[in-house]
């Protein structure tokens, strides 16, 4: 599994609507419906993608091609394609394009 950019994995989780709460057992991020004690490395885990999906609301088709060099690809629903060096990474621009088409309506 490749290093996550935890600077980039930062700017995805802020992008999602992440925000720091102090709770009592000390402070975790909280993501849509989900908390974590650390902000998920989005750009390394395809789990941690998985969760930046989810986190942009209905989802009602997701697919990746996960490519023998360095672009892979991810679609959400009726998106288009996004590409991405990792298949994490593709999927986080699927997630966040799905985000600002939303924003947009």
């Amino acid at each position: 599994m490749p290093e996550p950019d935890r600077k980039a994995d930062r700017t995805i989780a802020y992008a999602l609507g992440a925000s720091e709460r102090n709770g009592p057992t000390g402070v975790y991020w909280a993501i849509g419906e989900k908390n974590f004690t650390r902000i998920p490395a989005f750009t390394s885990s395809v789990d941690a993608a998985i969760i930046a999906v989810e986190a942009v609301g209905p989802i009602r088709s997701l697919g990746v091609t996960v490519g023998r060099g360095s672009t892979h690809r991810a679609i959400l629903n009726d998106g288009e394609y996004c590409e991405g060096s990792t298949p994490a990474i593709a999927l986080c621009i699927a997630a966040l394009k799905q985000l600002s088409t939303r924003s947009e309506e």
